[in-house]
């Protein structure tokens, strides 16, 4: 996660909270250890007030920097 610790102006916890999934979920997404679901994508969407697009382009660019792509 950036500096600041959050994405789209939300921690991890905030995000998991106003999504309903779990926190250790939501890390996994936001570090690129884990790609969700369609589903998921949009609840964190919904939770943080952004397209689906911009949620898929974050976490798609965390996944590729962990695999060094």
């Amino acid at each position: 996660m950036p500096a600041s610790n959050k994405t789209f102006g939300f921690t991890q916890t905030q995000i998991a909270e106003r999504s309903g999934l779990h926190q250790s979920h939501i890390s996994k997404y936001l570090t690129g250890k884990s790609i969700p679901t369609l589903y998921n994508v949009q609840k964190i969407a919904n939770a943080c007030d952004v397209s689906i697009e911009e949620v898929s382009h974050y976490i798609l660019d965390r996944y590729n920097e962990r695999k060094g792509k």
